[in-house]
């Protein structure tokens, strides 16, 4: 059954692995695979589905309530000649409960729909921290690239000035100026490979995966202004009541109630009686009792527990059942907010990342500019650092902003049950 499951679900996200790829350029995991390895490789979803299947069962024997009760009878002599042993084959079935057993099984049912999706809620919150994680890495790596292209362009003005200062031509403090800029970018690229080295392992903790520090195991082709600027024009058309009303936060919630009303009618069925009949088969021969033909009984039982609690505990157990319908309510208006707020995120990251593809346009064309005036005496040294530092910003904010958008909408894919 778990072998079934799991086929399906890696069927499911391998073809979002195929929508995934069909804009990837670079080989490597995608985020869809990490999710489908998520799904086989971590424990916790592996522990709740375990639930799920413990739940089938308990279902199962519910069920099985409504077979007769088989029981053998073997009892020890008591050294009397009016007090014989017995030993005899018992089978009871009961006729009527006033609903008990079939209370219990859809109290089973419920419950199993509970754990059901329980088990999808879970995955979906291990699949945001797989985006979150992946996003880390994701912004990380970029600013890792960013740290070495400002490297690469403070180490070209390092040389320049270098030669400049032997030839007397510029005072040795704007070389001076030029060696901190570049231990400044230094340090910010260890920040960034240190940051990229914790998201590497908190994804592999989560996946299962190891060895995704070597090359090619990780896309890093991960920004699709396609696909962004869809789900951009699409959020804001979204009924989230609906979407809320489908979530499994909210499905699990209202099977809760499903299982207290179980629980409650249960609980209401023992204050009648219960109607039973009994067959009974002695085995052996009895010295007090030569007749050991089969046996038939019709009979009656009741039990109203310790003090006559029956009809308090049903009505404690309705209470809960309010409780549990106020708790659907608050699921469902959680669920609604947190898909306003995924909307909020992506307009915002979405329109930052336009903002910032003008400003980097434009700190590039400044810093090609100051180049011609340094070199004409109109610009100082300083003012070319400084465009070199704001462009080096710009880059940092512009690949915050790409990783923020994507890890938005793939927030909100997950979170709607959109394919990647």
């Amino acid at each position: 059954m778990m072998n079934t499951f799991m086929a399906s679900v890696a069927i499911g996200i391998a073809l979002a692995a195929a929508s995934f790829g069909s804009h990837a350029k670079e080989p490597g995991a995608g985020l869809p695979d990490l999710l489908m390895a998520t799904v086989e490789g971590n424990p916790q979803l592996k522990a709740s589905w375990l639930d799920v299947m413990a739940s089938g069962q308990d279902l199962e024997v519910a069920e099985r309530g409504k077979w007769p009760v088989l029981s053998a009878i073997v009892e020890s002599k008591t050294g009397t000649v009016s007090s014989t042993p017995s030993r005899a084959l018992r089978a009871q079935q009961p006729l009527w409960d006033g609903g008990r057993i079939a209370s219990v099984v859809s109290e089973s049912e419920a419950q199993k729909k509970v754990t059901t999706h329980k088990y999808y809620q879970q995955q979906q919150q291990v699949f945001q921290a797989v985006v979150s994680a992946w996003q880390s890495v994701m912004s990380s790596k970029e600013r890792i690239l960013t740290a070495e292209r400002a490297l690469s362009r403070l180490q070209e003005f390092q040389a320049q000035m270098a030669r400049r200062v032997e030839a007397l031509a510029s005072p040795k403090i704007d070389l001076e100026l030029v060696d901190a800029r570049v231990f400044q970018t230094d340090v910010e690229l260890s920040t960034a490979q240190s940051a990229y080295a914790n998201g590497i392992s908190r994804l592999e903790q989560i996946t299962g995966l190891l060895g995704l520090r070597q090359p090619g195991r990780i896309a890093f082709d991960f920004y699709s202004p396609q696909q962004a600027n869809a789900m951009f024009l699409n959020i804001q058309s979204q009924d989230f009541e609906y979407l809320a009303s489908r979530d499994n936060a909210v499905l699990r919630a209202q099977a809760e109630v499903e299982a207290a009303r179980a629980r409650f009618n249960t609980k209401d069925a023992e204050k009648w009686p219960q109607i039973f009949v009994r067959v009974d088969q002695p085995i052996g021969k009895v010295v007090s009792y030569t007749d050991t033909r089969m046996s038939a009984f019709v009979g009656l039982q009741y039990t109203p527990n310790a003090g006559f609690s029956n009809l308090l505990q049903a009505q404690a157990l309705v209470t809960r059942i309010e409780s549990t319908q106020q708790l659907v309510e608050t699921t469902q208006r959680e669920v609604i907010e947190a898909f306003q707020n995924d909307r909020e995120d992506i307009v915002a990251s979405h329109k930052r990342v336009r903002a910032l593809l003008r400003a980097v346009a434009g700190s590039e064309a400044v810093l090609a500019s100051y180049q011609r005036q340094f070199q004409g005496g109109k610009k100082s040294w300083l003012d070319l650092l400084n465009a070199v530092r704001e462009l080096t910003q710009n880059e940092y904010a512009l690949a915050d902003a790409k990783t923020s958008l994507m890890g938005a909408v793939y927030r909100y894919q997950v979170r709607a049950g959109i394919p990647l």
